[in-house]
């Protein structure tokens, strides 16, 4: 047991100081640190106990840390996606400011219809009753 502790202390050094990484890479990497080395300690016999417990922790380590990071990945790109989108995107072609208002009054009155037509979908169904 203290094999697998010490294996996982050094990996947790080691890795603490990137700051580069998302919340989810360093849970990642601290789980798979004492993840890989209890596996490792328990699938180890004798002699070779200590080696395997630090090669378990060791490879814990990437796996979660690998893991931890495209978790980060699919949030980020989540959250950018749907903050860029705007109905109104397809009128930033016009510079000229009356055409621009034009433009997006007529997108207006588009998505208002849509609404309405939603509106009246859901009131046919026997929502809102």
């Amino acid at each position: 047991m203290r094999n697998l502790t010490l294996a996982t202390l050094a990996v947790l050094v080691l890795t603490t100081g990137c700051s580069s990484m998302g919340p989810n890479q360093q849970v990642g990497y601290a789980t798979g640190a004492v993840v890989g080395g209890l596996l490792g300690n328990t699938i180890g016999k004798g002699d070779g106990r200590t080696a395997s417990t630090a090669i378990g922790a060791v490879l814990g380590t990437v796996v979660g840390g690998e893991v931890g990071k495209s978790m980060d990945t699919q949030r980020s790109t989540h959250s950018t996606t749907a903050s860029v989108h705007s109905p109104y995107d397809v009128c930033s072609r016009y510079s000229n400011e009356g055409a621009k208002s034009s433009c997006k009054k007529g997108v207006s009155d588009k998505l208002r219809e849509e609404q309405q037509r939603m509106e009246r979908n859901a009131y046919d169904r026997g929502y809102g009753r």
